[in-house]
């Protein structure tokens, strides 16, 4: 697992709402699940973060379920709820027999009659409810705690799915927390994660402090000596996570500063990839330019 430093307020935030799922004695619960987004550019930390919140809950005897979209046409609706799901039957067996037969459609295994591909709304919704009804049964060792990751890459449903169970009042103690890339959002999804966010606790994730690539320094290397390097890779890597880890690796190797790690290369030559060829041109300028852009010198010298 990568090194995991920093991120004290972000991971506070997120115990704080898990906590709050509680009540204690003689208090009254919200009744609506808690729901939390944690959001930054790829590489930033989100998974680092969220896996590091499940361990905590975990320690404590919580149930954390995960379930990760996937990048491609090939993964069927819902697909992270799938995977969530299919994580507490394996957890909590039991459950199985209190499913409601609408959940055939998330969970193909389960017995029960899904609607077709082609449903109508409200066949949608049985679905959606089922799945709620569900939830409010499952929080077996206090609040249970669904993780749905890379959002950026979720189909409609999953969205609306989230939605929908968000906005339910169940008795149950029930914690969602969605991430992701905020600026590679399909128009429908960031709809409607969008309309989330008017409700969610809010956990966007930027670069790490120079103290915090500190940090990062002493761990992947094991020699406080090399303080030194804080400077050069927290100004080189915006404190980009990724990157500094990188760089921290290629320094330790006897690397160059100025060269730019070959994991790092090959992780920005397959995002350029999927470019057009206009956009890769623009980005080909805007690299050579520097930190410092000119719209109209960029403009000239792209012909745009």
């Amino acid at each position: 697992m990568p090194a995991f430093v920093g991120r004290t307020e972000p991971l506070a935030r997120l115990a704080a709402v898990h906590r709050s799922l509680t009540a204690p004695p003689g208090a009254v619960a919200s009744g609506r699940p808690g729901l939390v987004l944690v959001t930054g550019e790829a590489g930033i930390g989100k998974t680092a973060l969220l896996t590091r919140f499940a361990a905590e809950v975990a320690s404590d005897g919580g149930t954390v379920v995960w379930g990760t979209c996937w990048d491609g046409d090939q993964a069927p609706a819902w697909w992270p709820w799938t995977r969530a799901l299919r994580a507490l039957l394996d957890q909590e067996p039991g459950l199985a027999a209190a499913a409601p037969p609408e959940l055939a459609a998330i969970v193909p295994e389960l017995t029960g009659d899904p609607p077709a591909e082609d449903a109508d709304a409200e066949a949608r919704m049985r679905v959606f409810d089922a799945l709620a009804r569900f939830l409010r049964r499952a929080d077996v060792h206090g609040p249970l705690v669904v993780i749905l990751d890379d959002l950026h890459w979720a189909d409609q449903s999953t969205v609306d799915l989230l939605r929908f169970v968000a906005q339910q009042p169940l008795p149950g103690a029930l914690m969602l927390v969605g991430a992701y890339r905020p600026d590679e959002l399909p128009p429908g999804v960031g709809a409607g994660l969008a309309d989330l966010a008017t409700i969610a606790e809010l956990v966007p994730l930027q670069g790490l402090s120079a103290g915090e690539v500190a940090d990062l320094v002493r761990v992947v290397t094991g020699h406080a000596a090399r303080e030194g390097w804080v400077p050069i890779v927290h100004a080189r890597s915006g404190g980009h996570p990724f990157y500094a880890r990188e760089l921290c690796k290629l320094l330790a190797s006897g690397g160059d500063a100025t060269d730019v790690p070959a994991v790092v290369r090959e992780v920005i030559g397959r995002r350029l990839a999927r470019l057009s060829s206009g956009c890769a041109g623009v980005l080909d300028a805007a690299a050579v330019a520097g930190a410092t852009l000119l719209p109209d010198v960029l403009a000239e010298v792209t012909g745009g």
